[in-house]
């Protein structure tokens, strides 16, 4: 089996020698192995490195955070080569969710002796595939964690910071519209509207417990109270589940009375007031 280590040098609070190190002791695990990506300056110039190396390997090893995955997702033929996962990011929704070792090299020690597994994807937009997108605060908490980051503020309290100021500072929320297959309803003053295949939003905030990852359904979570979200910051250091309105389709289509964000992964895709999303059953093959 040819590995390939493709490493995000701006993922998460390590530095580039502490993620050097990590990676070499990966690489070392998994044996024939090749490692690039330290060197890049840009998701663009990451997405390239990936498709490059996706070429020469078996297993194509996304070395970052949540959002390094995604963008190796949408850049590469997901049906040419299986994909993995050491985490290096922050909140590292996607280690809780495939049960992976805090630590890199043990991680590396479950890839080598891991099964391949076909999961869902959601696609959004007819474009983008993820495993995890939100509609409402989440966009906007994390262009102003960005600016905390920036400051030095760094992880957990990066992010709790910036919602507490969005959540304090009168974050005008949108009524939403939300069909999923044949049924709609409204979500007045919408928080936010996650659709999801993982349990876990990060940190391990598990915000949707019924969710699989190859169930073949969109998993929706609604939230519009502050109550719910004052919720869901306990649930991340008491371990209980999710607040919110749960719900479960193969497709949803979200409209808001005003233009609000996409994210997924941690990654603001686009602004606007409609938006959809679908299953891609098994799409993906990954070994975890």
């Amino acid at each position: 089996m040819r590995y390939g280590i493709v490493v995000n040098p701006a993922a998460g609070v390590l530095s580039v020698d502490e993620k050097k190190r990590l990676i070499k002791e990966a690489s070392g695990i998994l044996a024939d192995c090749e490692v690039a990506g330290l060197e890049t300056t840009s998701p663009a110039e990451l997405c390239e490195c990936a498709r490059a190396l996706a070429e020469k390997v078996d297993v194509l090893v996304a070395a970052g955070g949540d959002g390094t995955v995604s963008d190796v997702i949408n850049a590469l033929d997901i049906d040419e080569v299986a994909l993995s996962y050491l985490p290096l990011g922050s909140g590292k929704a996607l280690r809780y969710s495939f049960n992976l070792p805090e630590s890199v090299p043990n991680a590396a020690r479950r890839i080598k002796e891991g099964a391949k597994r076909s999961i869902d994807l959601i696609l959004c937009d007819g474009k983008r595939k993820a495993l995890l997108a939100s509609v409402g605060i989440d966009g906007h908490v994390i262009q102003e964690r960005a600016k905390y980051v920036q400051r030095g503020l760094r992880g957990l309290r990066a992010y709790q910071t910036a919602i507490l100021k969005l959540l304090l500072g009168g974050y005008k929320r949108p009524d939403a519209t939300v069909t999923i297959d044949d049924e709609t309803f409204d979500v007045p003053h919408a928080f936010s509207l996650m659709i999801t295949k993982i349990q876990f939003y990060g940190y391990g905030f598990k915000v949707v417990p019924e969710a699989r990852l190859d169930d073949g359904c969109l998993h929706l979570l609604s939230i519009n109270s502050a109550a719910q979200v004052i919720y869901g910051f306990i649930s991340t250091y008491s371990g209980k589940n999710r607040a919110g309105d749960y719900r479960t389709g193969k497709t949803v289509r979200i409209t808001t009375s005003k233009s609000e964000y996409l994210e997924t992964h941690g990654d603001v895709v686009r602004e606007g007031t409609e938006f959809r999303f679908e299953i891609l059953p098994r799409a993906l093959t990954m070994i975890c």
